[in-house]
């Protein structure tokens, strides 16, 4: 199968029923754990409704947000063939619907089906591509513009216009950016302080609004409300 036949695939929403043919339906409620970082990957999950976070943690109990999973994503796909510890966390953050499949069920519908295997290292490439930008940004960028842009990203891809400005609709914390970024609470409070002090983002409740304005130094960009 060539690209044009895998982006056909994808886009034909025969994935979810794909998967359904192979896995069996399972919830989970928010707040629980679907893999444990000390435990080896035994199942994996293909998100049907619902978000979960994946995540690592310190020797402190730090947390450090890796990955946020949305539907049409795959649970357990980075270590699913490794015969050792996760190293992960992945928690629901919503209520979740999901496919579950053993590994034993992936194996065989990997061989039996090419356009799968795609879908798999479609999936796995995108993670590493994530895991790339999070570098680059941590070794480059200081933690205004890290910032700046993690609010730009959640505005276009978790939100939704509001009269001219896009708003976040994702729930979205200072901790939860703090963890997402590897920063420190304080560290992004301050940041979130200047932003609205500038009149450049509005925040109610744990909802984040931003106007349209060129932030100068700070983000070398155009911000977009929340």
């Amino acid at each position: 199968m060539n690209a044009t036949n895998l982006s056909q695939f994808l886009d034909s929403g025969k994935v979810p029923a794909f998967f359904e043919q192979i896995g069996k339906k399972v919830k989970f409620k928010k707040g629980e754990v679907i893999i444990f970082a000390d435990e080896p990957i035994k199942d994996i999950y293909f998100i049907l409704k619902g978000k979960a976070k994946q995540y690592i943690l310190s020797e402190e109990g730090r947390e450090r947000i890796l990955f946020i999973l949305k539907p049409g994503d795959i649970v357990g796909d980075i270590s699913m063939f490794e015969q050792r510890e996760a190293g992960f966390y992945v928690e629901a953050i919503e209520n979740l619907d999901l496919i579950h499949l053993t590994l034993s069920d992936l194996q065989e519908s990997m061989r039996k089906y090419p356009e799968f295997n795609l879908y798999i290292l479609s999936s796995l490439s995108k993670k590493a591509r994530n895991l790339v930008d999070q570098l680059e940004d941590t070794c480059f960028k200081d933690a205004e513009t890290r910032v700046c842009d993690l609010l730009i990203k959640l505005a276009f891809y978790e939100g939704k216009m509001d009269k001219d400005s896009p708003r976040i609709t994702f729930r979205t914390s200072q901790q939860f950016i703090s963890d997402m970024l590897g920063l420190n609470r304080i560290t992004t409070v301050k940041i979130i302080k200047n932003l609205r002090m500038m009149g450049l983002l509005d925040v109610k409740g744990t909802k984040y609004n931003k106007r349209p304005f060129l932030v100068g130094n700070v983000c070398h960009k155009r911000l977009l409300v929340f």
